[in-house]
């Protein structure tokens, strides 16, 4: 993430989306997933880590990265509200955690967090996750439809404003 990305992910904006998330998309993507009790699954790139509370009991280990320190607190205020075990945070680069993770994965999630990141950056940040999966191991990628006519209205400010954290 660049440094001038950093400020968009702040306490202000981290706080915010813990007050008026909507968890109905997550419950609905799960439905398409394989998950099972033994798997470790990292979520990449996890905010305030709303997908633990989703994943908690269908899974073996959770582990949650983001390079936001506003982020993993609220994460780990949500995992300790909800006395889950066999869940980690980590405050770092998911290249960073990568690199410290290979081959560790049984699935990786990637939601909604592609529109945060500059284009340049996204190929090295899919290498990094590649690195971190066990062989046979899969990503789950999500984002919004860029060619949704919301979001086509977003880009064009028309009736709804785009969120200034959506840069590519």
């Amino acid at each position: 993430m660049e440094n001038s990305q950093l400020h968009l992910h702040d306490k202000f904006y981290m706080d915010k989306l813990l007050a008026n998330e909507s968890n109905n998309r997550i419950a609905q993507l799960l439905r398409f997933m394989d998950l099972k009790k033994d798997m470790v699954v990292a979520d990449f790139a996890c905010g305030n880590g709303v997908l633990l509370e989703f994943l908690g009991q269908k899974i073996g280990e959770y582990y949650g990265v983001d390079f936001s320190q506003h982020a993993i607190k609220n994460a780990e205020f949500r995992m300790n509200k909800i006395r889950a075990t066999k869940a980690y945070y980590f405050c770092e680069t998911i290249q960073s955690f990568c690199e410290k993770n290979n081959e560790k994965f049984d699935v990786g999630m990637a939601l909604d967090f592609s529109e945060h990141v500059n284009d340049k950056e996204w190929l090295p940040i899919l290498k990094s996750i590649k690195s971190s999966l066990k062989i046979g191991g899969k990503l789950y990628l999500h984002t919004p439809n860029g060619n949704f006519f919301l979001e086509i209205m977003k880009s064009k400010n028309f009736i709804f404003k785009q969120f200034p954290e959506h840069i590519a």
